[in-house]
């Protein structure tokens, strides 16, 4: 067989024995799939869907603190369980005292008055203090303290400036958040070692120990109870706010002139001008008249001296006439006596 006749058979067997290399290189040599590198279209055989899984878990146990930090800063849950899923303590519900203190110029004090009362039932709140003094000629005043649900407090602050004009508000707050949790863990921790206390009570050996264990129980039991009724003050202050409302109503002459106009003014200050000088008028007069008593008593004394006084100096006057040269312009010399010429 010639050279021209052989070199078309070994081409094929050369091309097929080149395939069978490609064959047995690419089924040996498949590349494994990485988390997080294949998308949900791929299909992944079962030896290397375990792997996978492996490297994912290896991989978000690495990444689990950079997970749970991302998931807080966005405001998402952190994954339950794992070593850097720890549970976090929600923030405390805050325990705030609300109060308000507010001044109020009103028109009808006592109507004002039966109507705090009325605004404090409506708001299922009560009155802790209520007084009410003045006249209409000099102005009434008046102040109310109530204690008001927190949940209508602004509510009721609202409802109180309708009452008036407002002269003056304040509201103040105090947080007692710490303290009250502070309290409810106190009692927790002493109710724990109160029942402690009383497992070991039954248990005792003999009186002495059950005594000693009793009186510590006791104690215990004390300190609860103080810490308990603290907690319920707390609590009270909390549940209700307290608003302080004083208001005044101005007298019957102030209020008109705050209505009228500038000769109204005019003339309210020309009648208060008049009727001080007619008050002080009055004064003087009941003075003068109060002194009267006394005025007559200091002349009765007088005279009672006069008379006393009177004869001693008509004495005195007798004796000054009748010494010698008594009665003459001073300078004068007296007459010469019998024998003198």
């Amino acid at each position: 067989m010639t050279a021209r006749s052989r070199s078309p058979l070994w081409f094929p067997l050369l091309a097929l024995l080149l395939g069978l290399v490609l064959l047995v290189g690419c089924g040996g040599g498949r590349p494994r799939v990485r988390s997080g590198a294949a998308s949900g279209a791929q299909q992944v055989a079962p030896a290397e869907q375990a792997g996978s899984a492996a490297d994912a878990r290896d991989g978000l146990a690495a990444d689990l603190p950079f997970v749970t930090q991302a998931a807080v800063g966005q405001g998402v849950s952190p994954p339950a369980g794992g070593a850097g899923a720890a549970a976090l303590d929600p923030a405390p519900d805050r325990k705030i005292i609300l109060n308000a203190d507010i001044s109020l110029r009103v028109e009808n004090a006592r109507d004002t008055m039966a109507r705090l009362q009325s605004l404090a039932d409506f708001n299922r709140g009560y009155i802790v203090d209520a007084r009410l003094e003045g006249t209409d000629e000099d102005g009434w005043t008046g102040q109310v303290v109530m204690r008001i649900p927190a949940a209508n407090y602004h509510a009721a602050i609202a409802a109180v400036r309708e009452l008036g004009t407002v002269e003056q508000e304040r509201q103040y707050s105090q947080d007692v958040t710490d303290q009250y949790y502070d309290l409810e863990t106190r009692i927790r921790i002493a109710t724990e070692y109160e029942q402690q206390l009383r497992e070991l009570a039954q248990k005792a050996g003999s009186f002495e120990e059950w005594l000693k264990l009793s009186q510590q129980i006791n104690e215990v039991r004390v300190e609860i109870e103080n810490l308990t009724g603290k907690l319920r003050r707390l609590q009270n202050q909390v549940e209700y706010s307290t608003l302080n409302v004083a208001f005044r109503q101005p007298p019957a002459g102030q209020r008109g002139e705050e209505r009228a106009g500038l000769w109204g003014r005019i003339t309210h200050a020309f009648r208060e001008s008049s009727r001080e000088v007619w008050e002080f008028a009055q004064a003087l007069i009941v003075w003068l008249v109060a002194l009267i008593p006394g005025l007559a008593f200091l002349a009765a004394l007088a005279l009672l001296v006069a008379l006393a006084a009177w004869p001693f100096w008509r004495r005195s006057r007798r004796l000054r006439s009748s010494a010698p040269g008594a009665g003459m312009p001073p300078g004068a010399e007296p007459p010469p006596g019998p024998g003198q010429g």
